[in-house]
């Protein structure tokens, strides 16, 4: 009787342990593993492959100045280092998205903004 009583025991405590194991993984599913692709950084890595080509664009069409170009070209690469190492401490948080995701709109503002540099020529 009291072997029986032990195996319930041993078997309720182990049923609160997998219960408890089971509720810790998926609190902490969203959490990559160190080193492991996130999902989010295909569509930053996209959404900054296709402002590199909006400049190139604009570069060839004359819209920006090699200065103007410089200045939007640092952002993207600033942008990058940021997602870098946001990514290098394990966990890509919702904050850390958002800001990307912040200075990238902001940077495709100033590069939708740009028309085509117009050179003044004296006495005309």
């Amino acid at each position: 009787m009291v072997a029986i009583k032990e195996r319930k025991s041993f078997i309720i405590i182990c049923g609160f342990i997998g219960i408890f194991l089971f509720i810790s993984c998926v609190q902490h599913s969203h959490l990559q593993q160190p080193g492991a692709p996130y999902p989010e950084a295909q569509y930053l890595d996209q959404r900054i492959d296709n402002q590199f080509k909006a400049i190139d664009r604009g570069v060839g069409l004359g819209h920006f100045t090699r200065h103007e170009e410089r200045i939007l070209l640092d952002n993207l690469d600033y942008i990058r280092h940021q997602e870098a190492r946001f990514q290098a401490s394990g966990v890509f948080t919702t904050a850390e998205r958002q800001h990307l995701n912040t200075l990238l709109d902001q940077n495709l503002l100033m590069i939708s903004k740009q028309r085509p540099v117009q050179t003044l020529r004296p006495g005309h």
